[in-house]
């Protein structure tokens, strides 16, 4: 399929041959996807409906017609698609439950339904209903399993023939990941003769009613003007642009309240590595509110949630806490610094318990390679709890954690780095991994600019990916799995190439030594800009590709692609300290040295 961004002018265009979809989201985290074809039952209208996402829309299917070029309008918060001899949008009012899809001409299309929560796939106790109501017809749903009702509104200007029939919809692209179920029956509601359908969602029929009358004047297709497009190399600067304009958009439709979603459509939930990595990218309200969040949640066993609020714990996320604000130039106030530095104090305490060689020792699943069997202490661990001490001693100006950090920095280049059987990853394990460029990233302390680029040029022949990636796996291991086999998590961790990791070691390289490390950066840069602009989600930073060639799958909007894109474009300088130290006399009589955060 052909897809134009209208970003740029002129506007940029390119034909791609893989599966490609859009997505759309508005202020509320509603938001809309769809490939070309129906191959996903995460395709489709979900609705933010208290903590959750619902599905409520399955297919908008335009009779014995295939869409030919998806067109981006991002200006507009628009996505239009063309077909042979015409064209269709799709528009989410920005803070409310309401989708309107136009087409530039009257066409038959069939609505298909498929309300419930984004991860439920009930099979029974669905009851569907419809009535007529003004110039439409109105959709009741009652899920029995859960006792919850729903309405959706759908608006038309044209004759509507109700068939209300169940329709099997298999999942070609679901099956291919190996993620059950791979077929679901959906609620066909029937066929319309419009141009025009403006579909509303309600807790009650009133509500679903009245933002869709509300709503029936909006008219949107107008914008997808015709213009000037520009077939472009990925590392074009047009490209470039519209990547990092791409990447900002995405944090911005993932923001809410105070917390940042991990990503679209199932990473919906804030995990707190994804938003804490992502913190420099953020405009500073949104950084100190994610800040101030984590300064008053618990951290069970000096370790933050994977998700506050749950059981599950993160070995990174703590020190990624810290080094982002480290590194931000967040101010705190007198108050949250106190706060924050008594924590720490806790934290460290409570970290110092499995305590070996001044390593911190992390459980399975803990690390961001969670899929696999990677506890023990953990190269990128070490590095973040540097940053976890580096933060307490500016806070506390308490000698002892000033000489803990020496010595953890120490003894990660003595048991990891110098010697040359070393993986750079974790102890006592010969696999080689990416994850010495996440520790170059948030402590490039450990060595100087020279003794990087040894264990650069010792690592990268193990995992380099000819396309513009990093392999997840040393690519002689016997675990590599050079093709991504889905949620089976064979290749999950062990051999797909993570977009979050290849900014990530461009950046570190770049910082290293740029002129030597040229061709790497560029390819790097290029493939995460191709994928942005042209594959999958596309217009959205996605989350892994196969290590065999670039095959953009997983999650198709993720938040820490987005950030670390930022920072690559911006060329972050990962060795400058903003930080100086003044005292401060807290309330309890306590002297603290605190840094000027």
């Amino acid at each position: 399929m052909k897809v134009t961004h209208k970003l740029t002018n002129p506007a940029i265009t390119k034909q791609i041959d893989v599966p490609q979809a859009f997505l759309l989201g508005n202020d509320r985290q509603d938001f809309v996807n769809f490939y070309g074809e129906t191959c996903s039952r995460y395709e489709g209208w979900f609705v933010k409906h208290k903590d959750d996402h619902l599905k409520v829309l399955a297919n908008i299917e335009v009779s014995g017609e295939t869409p030919t070029e998806i067109i981006l309008e991002p200006l507009f918060s628009l996505v239009g698609r063309k077909y042979k001899d015409f064209k269709e949008s799709y528009f989410l009012l920005k803070d409310e439950p309401v989708l309107i899809y136009e087409l530039s001409q009257t066409k038959n299309f069939t609505v298909r339904l498929d309300i419930r929560h984004i991860f439920d796939e009930p099979q029974w106790g669905r009851n569907y209903s419809t009535w007529r109501i003004e110039n439409g017809i109105m959709v009741g749903y009652l899920d029995e399993g859960k006792n919850e009702q729903y309405f959706v509104a759908l608006l038309t200007d044209g004759p509507i023939n109700e068939t209300k029939s169940w329709q099997e919809t298999r999942y070609s692209r679901d099956e291919k990941r190996h993620s059950a179920p791979v077929s679901l029956y959906e609620f066909e509601v029937g066929s319309f003769e419009s141009s025009k359908l403006v579909m509303a969602f309600g807790a009650t029929e009133k509500e679903a009613n009245k933002r869709a009358q509300n709503s029936f004047d909006e008219k949107k297709i107008s914008l997808l003007k015709e213009g000037k497009n520009v077939s472009v190399k990925p590392a074009h600067k047009n490209a470039v642009k519209a990547a990092t304009f791409y990447s900002h958009k995405a944090l911005e439709d993932l923001f809410i309240g105070n917390g940042l979603m991990a990503g679209l459509p199932w990473f919906n939930k804030t995990w707190s590595r994804d938003e804490l990595l992502s913190i420099p990218a953020l405009e500073p309200k949104k950084a100190k509110a994610i800040i101030k969040k984590y300064l008053k949640a618990a951290w069970p066993s000096g370790k933050i949630p994977v998700i506050l609020g749950g059981s599950a714990l993160s070995s990174d996320a703590l020190g990624t806490l810290c080094w982002a604000i480290l590194n931000t130039g967040i101010k705190l106030s007198i108050d949250e610094k106190i706060t924050l530095a008594d924590k720490l104090i806790k934290a460290v305490g409570l970290l110092e318990e499995n305590d070996y060689l001044g390593f911190v020792y992390s459980d399975t699943n803990e690390s961001w390679m969670d899929s696999i069997d990677r506890e023990g202490y953990l190269i990128e661990i070490q590095a973040l709890y540097a940053k976890i001490l580096e933060l307490t001693y500016a806070l506390t100006g308490d000698i002892r954690y000033d000489e803990k950090r020496a010595k953890v920095l120490k003894n990660i280049r003595m048991y990891y780095l110098y010697s040359k059987h070393c993986s750079a990853d974790r102890l006592e394990d010969p696999a080689i991994r990416p994850n010495v460029f996440l520790a170059a990233f948030f402590a490039p302390e450990i060595l100087t600019k020279k003794e990087w680029e040894k264990v650069f040029d010792r690592i990268l022949p193990h995992i380099w990916l000819n396309w513009g990636g990093l392999s997840s796996i040393d690519k002689k291991c016997l675990e590599y799995s050079e093709v991504s086999t889905g949620e089976d998590n064979m290749s999950y961790h062990n051999g797909d190439s993570w977009f979050f990791v290849n900014n990530i070691a461009a950046l570190v390289l770049y910082n290293t030594n740029k002129l030597k490390y040229h061709k790497v950066i560029k390819k790097i840069l290029e493939a995460s800009t191709d994928e942005i602009l042209w594959h999958n989600f596309v217009g959205r930073p996605g989350e892994i590709s196969s290590a065999k060639s670039l095959d953009s799958w997983g999650c198709g909007t993720q938040a820490f692609s987005a950030s670390t894109y930022i920072y690559l474009v911006w060329n972050m300088d990962i060795r400058k300290q903003g930080f100086k130290r003044e005292q401060v006399k807290s309330s309890a009589g306590k002297r603290y040295v605190f840094s000027n955060l």
